[in-house]
C-alpha cells in the first residue's frame, strides 16, 4: 500500500476489531460487505464459539462473503490492510503493534476468545487508529474493551439493539460507553467507512507513533468472599475507563453481567445437587421405616416416616424453585414478600 501524505502506512491505516456472539455472523458478513474491498483497513474478528469447535468455517465464510482473504490466527501474523484475521476456537486474538497472535490465556467473561481481550489489546497497540464494533450477542463481553478503545481516542461502533437477534452485548456497550455510531448491520459498513476516512484525513496531518505505552492498570479493591466461577480464587473489583470488571489472581476476568450469570449457574448446580441429596435421604429413611414396620418397631417406623416426608417436602420445594423460578411456593416466601 502506498504511503498517505508522506507518512508510513503503519501510521495511517486503521485496524478494525469486530466482536460478537449469538446472531453475530450474519451481521458481520453484512457489515463487511458494506466496506469497499480496497479500503485500507485491517479487520480482526472474535466471535464466541465452543472450545471444541475445531472445524470453524468462519474464515471461509467471510472470504466468500467479502472477497477479502480471511484466516484463523494460529501463529503471529502481520496485520496488513485488506485482510481479515479471525480468532480460532479456544484462543484469544491479541493485537500487537503490526501483528496479531493467538493467546491461550485465562478465559475472560467465561469466553475464549473474548471480545474484551481483543479490544483492549487493540487500544494499547493502535490508540486513535483502533475501531471497535460490537455486534449481536448475550451478556456484556465487549463493553470494557469498548471503553478502552474510547479512552484511547478510537472509534466505537455498535449494532442497533433493535436490529440484533440477541441485543444484550450492544445494549451494554451503549449503556456504558460513549458510542460514535449505532446503526443496523446493513448501514454499519458505509457509516464506518465514512467515519474512518474522516479520521484518516486527520492522521495524514497529525502522525502518531505506532508504539504506545501499556494501558494503566485500573484501581482494584477486594470484594469480600466472592469467588471466581472458573477457579474459586478470590475476585478483585477493578475500575478501568469507567467500566467495572472483576478478576482473580490467575487472570480470569468477568464483566458484571457475565459474573452474575456465572454465579446463577453455580447456584442452580448447587441446588440440583441438594435435590439429589435430599431425595436420596427421603428414599433411605423410607426404606428404614418399612424395615422398622416389618420388625414391629412402631416408634422407630414413625420417626423414619416423618423424616422421609420432611425430606420429600424439602426436595419438592427446591425442585419447584428450579423448574418454576417465577412461581415461588408460598412456603419459600418470607412474610414480607409480595408475589411478582
Amino acid at each position: 500500500m502506498a504511503a498517505l501524505g508522506g507518512a508510513s502506512p503503519l501510521e495511517t491505516y486503521p485496524v478494525v476489531a469486530v466482536g460478537g456472539s449469538a446472531g453475530a455472523i450474519g451481521a458481520l458478513c453484512t457489515l463487511l460487505q458494506g466496506v469497499p474491498r480496497d479500503f485500507p483497513a485491517a479487520i480482526c474478528v472474535s466471535i464466541h464459539v465452543p472450545a471444541n469447535y475445531a472445524g470453524s468455517a468462519l474464515p471461509s465464510i467471510l472470504t466468500r462473503a467479502t472477497g477479502r482473504p480471511a484466516s484463523h490466527v494460529t501463529s503471529p501474523l502481520e496485520v496488513v490492510p485488506g485482510s481479515i484475521f479471525v480468532a480460532p476456537p479456544d484462543f484469544h486474538l491479541v493485537v500487537e503493534a503490526g501483528y496479531a497472535r493467538p493467546d491461550h490465556g485465562p478465559r475472560v467473561n467465561r469466553q475464549r476468545p473474548s471480545v474484551d481481550v481483543m479490544f483492549r489489546s487493540l487500544a494499547r497497540a493502535y490508540g486513535r487508529r483502533a475501531a471497535a464494533i460490537v455486534l449481536s450477542g448475550n451478556l456484556d463481553d465487549g463493553t470494557a474493551g469498548s471503553a478502552a478503545i474510547r479512552a484511547a481516542r478510537g472509534l466505537v461502533v455498535v449494532q442497533d439493539p433493535a436490529d440484533a437477534p440477541f441485543p444484550s452485548m450492544p445494549k451494554s456497550a451503549i449503556r456504558h460507553v460513549a458510542t460514535d455510531i449505532v446503526a443496523a448491520a446493513r448501514d454499519l459498513g458505509p457509516k464506518l467507512t465514512m467515519a474512518l476516512e474522516e479520521r484518516m484525513n486527520v492522521w495524514r496531518q497529525e502522525p502518531e507513533p505506532l508504539d504506545r505505552p501499556p494501558a494503566e492498570v485500573g484501581e482494584q479493591s477486594a470484594v469480600g468472599q466472592i469467588r471466581c466461577p472458573e477457579c474459586s480464587g478470590p475476585l478483585q473489583e477493578e475500575e478501568r475507563d469507567g467500566v467495572t470488571t472483576y478478576a482473580c489472581h490467575v487472570g480470569h476476568s468477568f464483566a458484571p453481567e457475565v459474573l452474575a450469570a456465572a454465579q446463577s449457574d453455580q447456584v442452580e448446580s448447587a441446588l440440583w445437587s441438594a435435590v439429589s441429596v435430599v431425595e436420596e435421604q427421603a428414599a433411605l429413611t423410607g426404606r428404614l421405616a418399612a424395615r422398622a414396620r416389618e420388625q414391629q418397631r412402631w416408634l422407630s417406623a414413625a420417626r423414619f416416616e416423618e423424616r422421609a416426608r420432611e425430606a420429600s417436602r424439602q426436595a419438592a420445594l427446591i425442585r419447584q424453585l428450579l423448574e418454576h423460578p417465577r412461581e415461588r411456593p408460598a412456603e419459600a416466601r418470607g412474610a414480607g414478600d409480595v408475589p411478582a
